[in-house]
């Protein structure tokens, strides 16, 4: 039952609570499993046994073959009708597979598979209604046979099974019941009539896999795209893959229509490569650290791990891409990462200063410099000969200013970060570390050829980080929060773009200097800020 239907169990609203009752049954369905394996073991292996106590035993292991594909054609069927249940380590896992890394991918899909919420899953129309009670039919008809043939006197260790598998098959079924099964009409029709609103409408998915030689075509584009006269070329992607291929990460989008996928797309892609330290600690620019983008100097015992670049055409798959480079520190049991960008802003930020008579920042001094949007509090502060105020200073004071000047009161986002936009992305990576400045780190105008480089250490303790379990947890808690700082992110967005398309045009903007009617407004597109991790390399922001 829905959670907000007037029958619902109230601890039923409880996430923690449905989790553990979906893995509860996610355990019984394999406890059964196991115990209708015993059954068809025993009944092939003993059947001259069995014989006279009436167990015909192909008429046995027909019914369970018929049985199990009942039970898996009417499972499908259950499943799409509510695809929202699947967690996105099926999907992934799923691309994994058909990547060629059938373990890795396997081993993806039964983690997925121990988080679907099947307390969540609701069989809200007829037909899922009939299919959910054949599916538990269906399982019932060879148990009960069993039992029944075996009632001459056959062996209690089958008879046993048969009353035990049987035992968990009805508390199963109850459980949908109760549950999952929503027959009234007005919940059909609630749920007719939301899948009705959904037509049209589209969704976005990202999953990530192992770039293969049939990429080539696209990761060229997309590094012409983003990179131009820089972009690495067709041979130098072909070598790193070549060189250390679980390095080279594919961002897939897909576009999801009325639950159906309808288009997968390579949207990014990014290298990173085990490193020894001592290689680090050395490198002056980008093409020290990378061999030129060859990564030959890829050491895989190394005890560092290197981000090459990630370079993306979506910021989503920006996201999902520095995920995996952080998963890789951790799944690798390195020290840290490292990388660098360019010290994106610089250039233009000392020009208007010139042009204000004032004397230019030094490049460290502009990558460490913090404000917030519209203030300049620290950079005065610094041509004072001051230090920069602490963040809560600063908030108080440019409060303290918009309350003055009559404007509105700083928003509960508004906090001071980084001028310089790569910066300002790589350090919102929590325990991300801005290590130094340095010069003539790559080819760029822009920057004056200033770059920075940032680590990040690994959060696991070192005697801990080649123990799976723990390494599993932390990549997937990675992951996990990567994808819901893209969701607020997404979220932050439209609310900007609500925001303003409720502003009424400019006079100046109005045709012929008429105004416009009342509650008239512009759709006027969202001003995206720029994130370091949008188009961004760790060789090159």
């Amino acid at each position: 039952m829905d959670a907000n239907s007037p029958s619902s169990v109230s601890f039923l609203n409880n996430a923690t609570v449905r989790r553990w009752i979906s893995r509860a049954f996610i355990v019984s369905i394999l406890v059964y499993f196991i115990v209708l394996g015993y059954l068809i073991a025993e009944s092939v292996t003993g059947a001259s046994r069995w014989a006279p106590y009436g167990v015909n035993i192909p008429i046995f292991i027909g019914l369970v073959i018929g049985s199990e594909l009942v039970m898996l054609v009417t499972a499908i069927r259950i499943f799409r009708e509510d695809s929202g249940i699947w967690p996105t380590a099926i999907s992934e896992g799923w691309s994994t597979v058909k990547g060629g890394s059938i373990v890795k991918g396997s081993a993806q899909m039964l983690t997925g598979a121990w988080d679907i919420s099947l307390i969540d899953l609701r069989l809200r129309t007829g037909t899922a209604i009939l299919m959910g009670r054949l599916n538990r039919f269906a399982s019932l008809v060879p148990l009960v046979y069993a039992l029944a043939a075996s009632a001459g006197g056959a062996p209690w260790g089958l008879r046993g099974s048969a009353i035990f598998d049987i035992g968990i098959s009805l508390i199963v079924w109850a459980f949908m019941e109760l549950v999952m099964v929503r027959p009234n009409e007005d919940a059909a029709a609630a749920h007719e009539t939301a899948a009705s609103d959904d037509v049209g409408k589209k969704q976005s998915r990202y999953s990530v896999r192992l770039v293969r030689l049939s990429d080539l075509d696209r990761l060229e584009e997309l590094e012409r795209r983003n990179w131009k006269d820089e972009a690495a070329s067709r041979e130098v992607i072909a070598e790193r893959i070549s060189t250390y291929p679980e390095g080279q990460v594919a961002a897939i989008h897909t576009t999801v229509e009325n639950g159906v996928p309808t288009r997968s797309r390579v949207v990014g892609w990014c290298t990173f490569m085990p490193a020894n330290e001592k290689h680090v600690e050395g490198f002056a620019t980008w093409d020290d650290l990378t061999s030129n983008g060859t990564i030959s100097a890829c050491d895989p015992d190394g005890d560092v791990i290197v981000g090459v670049n990630v370079t993306s055409v979506t910021e989503g798959g920006t996201f999902i891409l520095m995920a995996e480079m952080l998963a890789a520190v951790v799944g690798g049991g390195k020290d840290r990462l490292i990388g660098g960008g360019r010290l994106t802003g610089f250039v233009s930020f000392n020009e208007r200063r010139q042009a204000e008579s004032k004397e230019p920042l030094s490049a460290d001094a502009y990558a460490r410099l913090r404000e917030i949007r519209g203030f300049r509090i620290n950079e005065i502060r610094r041509d004072e000969g001051k230090e920069p105020l602490r963040d809560e200073e600063y908030c108080v004071l440019a409060a303290d200013m918009r309350r003055e000047a009559g404007a509105s009161p700083l928003a509960e986002e508004d906090t001071p970060d980084y001028v310089c936009s790569n910066v300002r992305g790589y350090m919102s990576i929590p325990g991300a570390r801005l290590v130094r400045v340095v010069p003539n780190y790559f080819r760029d105008p822009a920057s004056a050829d200033y770059g920075v480089v940032l680590d990040w250490p690994n959060p696991i303790p070192r005697p801990a980080r080649h123990i799976p379990i723990i390494k599993r947890f932390v990549m997937r808690r990675i992951r996990e929060e990567i994808a819901d700082e893209w969701e607020q992110r997404k979220q932050h967005l439209r609310d900007l773009a609500v925001r303003r398309a409720k502003k009424p045009i400019p006079a100046y903007l109005r045709k012929n200097g008429s105004s416009p009617a009342a509650g008239d407004a512009i759709d006027e597109p969202a001003v995206v800020e720029e994130v370091a991790s949008e188009k961004s390399a760790l060789r090159r922001p």
